[in-house]
């Protein structure tokens, strides 16, 4: 048998069912226990962000030491007063 697209009277008659069970709204200190993060998720997460954040900054360092060439975007430049202004 082909499938039939149902009625709007179907669909509301299913809507209204009494064995549908109701949304439960939850309140705010309820939303707040299910929201709450383990702390050594938190200072797990920070610690990889530090870490990044050194390796970032000690690879900046020795590479404009070693390898001026490459890491010249990252030293100081003289610039123009026009070119400052104007992007020229």
């Amino acid at each position: 048998m082909p499938w039939v697209r149902p009625s709007a009277a179907a669909w509301l008659t299913c809507l209204k069912c009494p064995e549908r069970p109701k949304a439960r709204v939850r309140s705010h200190q309820e939303r707040e226990e299910d929201e709450s993060v383990p702390w050594w998720v938190l200072l797990t997460t920070y610690l990889g962000y530090l870490v990044l954040i050194v390796f970032g900054h000690v690879r900046d360092f020795f590479g404009k030491r070693l390898n001026p060439d490459k890491f010249k975007h990252l030293r100081e430049q003289s610039v123009t007063t026009r070119k400052a202004f104007f992007f020229c």
